[in-house]
């Protein structure tokens, strides 16, 4: 299928930029949060229920735009101390805004040395992280066959070998602490 015939077919607009997407997913952020953040046990009369993050630490990565800025600032609302991964420092700091418990790495999502070492940093700076959201990504538009092999590969390597990165140096303390997402659930005996 054709892109804007993909697009149509799954219910998505049909735009030609990127700055088109972001005003799109900004505007639908309060319709789709509840499913993208799969944090339905704190939603309430489909609002988020005060305090349900509290003391709790959120790595969100691609925290410098669109989604990514998104779900920090709700974690942040909700209680939650964040971490924001991205590599644009600027995007950050407008993503933080007034929210003292938001703060930034500069961290390149395809190099897992850097990625590991952000973590730990995060981990002895903050907490344990408890909760993981991966929104680092790019979106090339226009067809497949028209896009540069090397940007394929960007992105390949930035959106699937990112969130690899980011789950293999998060998910092994949470496995050891039993905790987080992924973690032993609350009904679960020990």
């Amino acid at each position: 299928l054709a892109h804007a015939t993909f697009r149509q077919a799954c219910g998505l607009p049909v735009v030609e930029n990127a700055n088109e997407v972001l005003a799109w997913i900004e505007a639908q952020a309060d319709a789709i949060a509840p499913v993208c953040f799969n944090i339905s046990h704190s939603v309430e009369d489909g609002h988020f229920r005060a305090g349900m993050l509290e003391g709790r630490v959120a790595i969100v990565t691609g925290g410098g735009s669109g989604m990514g800025r998104e779900a920090a600032r709700r974690f942040a609302a909700e209680g939650a101390t964040v971490a924001l991964f991205d590599v644009n420092a600027a995007g950050m700091a407008e993503t933080a805004g007034t929210f003292a418990s938001i703060h930034s790495w500069t961290v390149d999502m395809t190099d897992f040395a850097a990625v590991r070492a952000a973590v730990r940093a995060v981990e002895e700076k903050l907490g344990p992280v408890e909760r993981l959201y991966n929104c680092a990504a790019i979106m090339p538009f226009g067809k497949l066959v028209e896009q540069d092999n090397a940007i394929i590969h960007k992105q390949m390597a930035i959106n699937y070998g990112g969130l690899v990165n980011i789950t293999q140096a998060v998910l092994p303390g949470m496995l050891q602490r039993r905790s987080g997402e992924g973690g032993k659930s609350e009904d679960e005996e020990a």
